[in-house]
């Protein structure tokens, strides 16, 4: 779990509670370098998020005394730094300057750094990984491994555009030709909706990196699943199906394509919201 450091009564509370370094919790002096906090930064997107207290010194992983950071300009030197020793570019973070209540010039900066679906990230050219409370290089094993999910990560995405695609067009052909008498309805023909991307994920384990949203890709998922069986239904000459919707007429049921069209918004909208969320657009 990464902590959340509001103020500097929560870094006290660190001090005092000797709370030590972790997977997720890292310490620097002001006297570190900059540059030395990128691995930590990499080394924490590429394992489980975590957050780089700079400005804080240590002896064996537990916090000491504050050890303010000169704050001229250092906010923008990090942000700086991460653009640019940080590759591929590293979106999920934060950075939070805690200004010394007795001298306006010192400061203590929190790195929060949130787990990325876009592994591995190297800091200048060395992909870093977090083991217990230190960062240290990737093996090659795990740079592969790595690499591997976010392959899947990729091919979920490019999955998404095109079900995000196919039910725009769903959703306007159904509406051109929907009318509620059946001598008048007109036959649509369906694609089937993709979900390969989707299985590989579940098998993979990448969900746990989506953690609390993962929830949202699997009610998508789910519509895709009865949209695809509403479409198969149709191969074998059925038009409408018996059902207690909002639509359903005693007479004659729902009309398939109607159906279809209210549940294709409903996948529309949450893929949009999910894709936003992530920058993945």
């Amino acid at each position: 779990m990464i902590l959340e450091i509001k103020g500097i009564q929560d870094i006290e509370n660190l001090i005092d509670n000797q709370i030590k370094e972790s997977l997720t919790l890292e310490y620097k002096e002001a006297r570190k370098n900059v540059n030395e906090i990128m691995k930590n930064i990499s080394a924490f997107a590429n394992t489980q998020g975590g957050v780089v207290i700079f400005g804080v010194k240590e002896k064996k992983g537990i916090p000491i005394s504050i050890s303010w950071v000169n704050n001229g300009g250092t906010k923008e030197q990090i942000e700086n730094i991460i653009l640019s020793n940080i590759q591929p570019k590293l979106d999920g973070y934060d950075i939070r300057q805690i200004d010394n209540p007795e001298n306006d010039d010192q400061s203590v900066f929190v790195i929060t750094v949130q787990e990325s679906i876009g592994t591995p990230h190297m800091a200048n050219n060395i992909y870093y990984i977090r083991r217990e409370f230190k960062s240290e290089p990737m093996g090659d094993f795990e740079v592969k491994n790595a690499i591997f999910k976010k392959g899947f990560w990729d091919s979920l995405i490019e999955e998404m555009d095109y079900n995000e695609e196919l039910a725009g067009k769903i959703i306007k052909k159904v509406q051109e030709l929907y009318v509620y008498k059946p001598e008048n309805r007109q036959f649509v023909a369906f694609i089937p909706f993709r979900s390969e991307a989707w299985k590989s994920v579940l098998h993979s384990g990448l969900l746990a990196i989506i953690r609390d949203n993962y929830r949202e890709l699997l009610d998508v998922y789910t519509l895709i699943y009865e949209i695809n069986y509403l479409i198969e239904l149709q191969k074998y000459g059925h038009d409408m199906i018996v059902t207690q919707t909002d639509f359903a007429k005693p007479d004659c049921g729902v009309y398939l394509p109607r159906l279809i069209m209210d549940r294709a918004q409903g996948i529309l909208s949450q893929l949009i919201q999910f894709k936003n969320r992530y920058n993945k657009k």
